[in-house]
């Protein structure tokens, strides 16, 4: 039997021909209470997703605890569920983003009888990388060693508002 988060009675039903016979049984509800729903990535770009962790405040009792889980956007995609095992606090379930047009604020949710906690995820667009380096130039094109010098790299596009800059300091003569 699952564990319930209240005690409540159901109905068991045997039937066969003509006869139904109906008997209540009642399953009493354990004092399980989610504590904390961490997530290890909270900012993530569509396609992209990771894992969260829901901690109960007291081990599971026999038969387990189904978690249940939300995502307040459609951005999300979040299972209904998470099962903590008996005698476990911790139950893990991965989760993933879908491609958005702008950055999305979405919260995830573990909730069980009056208990909850929620983790918050950010949801970045992903980049087009339509983009190739068509030139590279040096100045000055020969120098001593341990002096400095520029590279510009051009590429056959604008780069994106944000796109990252790297550089790479010291250079070795091969």
């Amino acid at each position: 039997v699952q564990n319930v988060p209240a005690t409540t009675t159901v109905d068991i039903i045997a039937a066969y021909d003509d006869v139904v016979l109906r008997r209540p049984v009642t399953v009493n509800g354990a004092p399980a209470t989610v504590s904390t729903l961490t997530l290890n990535v909270n900012t993530v770009t569509g396609g992209q997703g990771g894992v969260g962790h829901v901690t109960l405040a007291a081990p599971a009792p026999a038969g387990h605890v189904l978690v249940n889980l939300s995502g307040s956007h459609p951005a999300l995609n979040v299972p209904p569920n998470v099962m903590v095992s008996a005698g476990s606090t911790i139950g893990l379930f991965s989760w993933t983003a879908n491609a958005v047009e702008a950055t999305t604020a979405a919260t995830i949710t573990a909730s069980y009888g009056a208990s909850a906690a929620s983790a918050n995820v950010t949801v970045n667009p992903s980049v087009a990388k339509n983009f190739w380096v068509t030139g590279l130039a040096l100045s000055p094109t020969s120098v001593l060693g341990g002096s400095s010098w520029t590279a510009t790299v051009t590429l056959n596009a604008p780069a994106p508002s944000g796109a990252p800059v790297t550089s790479k300091t010291p250079v070795s003569a091969v």
